[in-house]
């Protein structure tokens, strides 16, 4: 436990030592998660991740709450990290490295509002025609959250490196394309 704690911390100093780039629109936002995940993706040690931009309180009031006592640990990163910060590809790999779980929130300002969230899916909201064969937990709750939230939902499979973008129930992006 207390070597977790000092690696919250490491990150917690590097955060807030990072400098903001220029300010970005959320069009900018959405291609620069993507491209995030797309670069995890690529590494050897990739590990599965979801990330929600935008709509937070759509999400929120959907019944997503933090990862129990495990949240705690990560409590103040909350409203620290930016998707505008210049170390934004790595604070999110050391994030799920060390040990986050649940959904990465970042909100419309681009900001972490959470990096470990439960989502809450009511998973009859799904088109069950939409659900592709090898998808598990993490693409079903990005396609009931896309479904039910005006929320861009990424994932970014643990077991085949591929990146999906879901709006509105489907799949809209994703990489490696052409599959």
């Amino acid at each position: 436990v207390k070597d977790s704690e000092e690696k919250f911390k490491k990150i917690f100093r590097y955060i807030k030592n990072s400098n903001l780039k220029e300010e970005m629109t959320k069009s900018e936002m959405r291609t620069k998660i993507f491209e995030i995940l797309k670069q995890i993706s690529e590494s050897k040690d990739h590990h599965g991740l979801l990330v929600v931009f935008s709509d937070l309180t759509g999400v929120l009031a959907r019944g997503a709450h933090p990862l129990g006592k495990r949240c705690n640990d990560f409590k103040e990163f909350n409203n620290v990290g930016n998707i505008n910060n210049e170390n934004i590809e790595e604070i999110i790999t050391l994030l799920k490295k060390i040990g986050a779980d649940g959904a990465v929130l970042i909100d419309e300002e681009g900001r972490i509002y959470s990096p470990a969230v439960y989502l809450n899916v009511n998973i009859f909201s799904i088109d069950e025609q939409k659900i592709e064969p090898e998808f598990c937990a993490r693409h079903i709750a990005a396609l009931a959250t896309s479904s039910t939230t005006e929320a861009r939902v990424y994932a970014l499979s643990e077991e085949t490196g591929k990146v999906r973008e879901f709006i509105k129930g489907e799949v809209k992006r994703k990489h490696p394309s052409g599959e």
